[in-house]
């Protein structure tokens, strides 16, 4: 199969089986919303790509969330 890992999340959790939340964002609207809804300071910012090169990035305010996702 060749998804991406939000994708295999989405199909773990509905098989019943625990996984970690997290919100799947294509924009940096959403991704403002996101970490609104989650309601926690601490968010982790992770790109991903079939290759299955990440890279992940700890933001503890917002300012870095609205300077890590830009638009393309």
């Amino acid at each position: 199969m060749n998804i991406h890992e939000y994708q295999g999340k989405a199909l773990l959790k509905a098989a019943g089986v625990p996984v970690l939340d997290g919100v799947h964002c294509t924009s940096v609207n959403q991704a403002l919303e996101a970490y609104d809804s989650l309601g926690s300071k601490v968010v982790a910012v992770k790109s991903q790509i079939h290759a299955g090169e990440e890279e992940r990035v700890p933001c503890t305010i917002l300012k870095p969330v609205r300077k890590l996702c830009k638009e393309e």
